[in-house]
C-alpha cells in the first residue's frame, strides 16, 4: 500500500510540475516579450534554474537539521 501511495504521489507531482510549470514559464516569457525584453525565454529559464538550485540548497539544509536533531535526541535519551 505504501509503495502505491508513493507512486501515485510522484505521478501527481510530475504531472503538476510539467503542466503548471510549462504554463507559467510560457506566460512569464510572453509577458516579458510584450514588455520589450529581447531574451525573455532565456531570462525566465535561467530564473527557474536559480530557483531550483536554491530549493536544493534549502532541502539539503533541512535534511541536515533533521539529522542533527535526531542525534541530539539520541544523546539525551541515553
Amino acid at each position: 500500500m505504501r509503495s502505491t501511495v508513493t507512486g501515485v504521489t510522484m505521478l501527481l507531482i510530475n504531472v503538476f510540475a510539467i503542466a503548471v510549470g510549462n504554463l507559467v514559464v510560457g506566460a512569464v516569457s510572453d509577458r516579458m516579450s510584450a514588455a520589450g525584453s529581447g531574451h525573455a525565454l532565456t531570462d525566465v529559464l535561467l530564473a527557474t534554474d536559480i530557483i531550483v538550485i536554491v530549493a536544493a540548497l534549502f532541502y539539503a539544509l533541512a535534511a541536515r537539521g533533521a539529522r542533527v536533531e535526531a542525534a541530539a535526541e539520541c544523546m539525551v535519551a541515553h
